[in-house]
């Protein structure tokens, strides 16, 4: 099962709504981080108060802090969205300063109270699931949707190469699956006034 994108924004607006109505203000905040930032969920979870103070959030990202080359990429910054910054307020007053966003009352295998990235795909799978949304859910499906939006927004794959750290277009698009949109969205508007 290959992981999507929530493509349909009335989707992305609706989710947020029912996490926002029905949801704890944790969750609702794991969803608009992952939808504003394009960042991995293991990066997400990674997050301090402290790390989002401010109007920006700059983090190390994971998954590329130790390349072949022996240097580090430089931090990511991405700005903070209205919204975002909305639920950040609603949300961050609870957690104390050094602590980790989202706390777990276990330690992982490092000893750290954070949830999982396992806990967090169960969180964002129950939403989906609950609002009867038919997408393939995973822990790239945030990253992806905010990659799919910023592509349908501004048409910048160049800009999204660098966001994800992909080296061909062609990955960035198969990565987002603006293509397979696309291919649905032409055939189906292709009208040959045959009926």
């Amino acid at each position: 099962m290959k992981v999507e994108a929530i493509y349909k924004l009335e989707d992305v607006q609706r989710l947020h709504r029912y996490i926002k109505e029905n949801g704890s203000k944790r969750d609702l905040l794991l969803y608009s981080l992952g939808i504003n930032t394009g960042f991995r969920i293991k990066d997400i979870l990674s997050l301090k108060k402290e790390d989002v103070m401010g109007d920006v959030i700059v983090i190390d990202e994971s998954k590329t802090k130790d390349r072949k080359d022996g240097k580090n990429r430089p931090p990511r910054i991405v700005g903070i969205t209205p919204q975002l910054k909305q639920d950040l307020d609603d949300y961050l007053y609870l957690i104390k300063d050094g602590e980790y966003i989202f706390p777990s009352a276990k330690a992982n295998k490092n000893g750290e109270y954070v949830i999982s990235t396992t806990q967090a795909y169960r969180i964002l799978n129950k939403y989906t699931q609950a609002i009867g949304l038919d997408v393939n859910v995973g822990c790239h499906t945030l990253r992806k949707t905010w990659g799919y939006h910023m592509y349908q927004k501004y048409n910048d794959v160049a800009f999204l190469m660098k966001a994800f750290n992909h080296s061909k277009p062609e990955t960035t698009l198969l990565y987002i699956g603006a293509s397979k949109v696309e291919i649905i969205d032409k055939t189906r508007n292709l009208d040959f006034g045959i009926i």
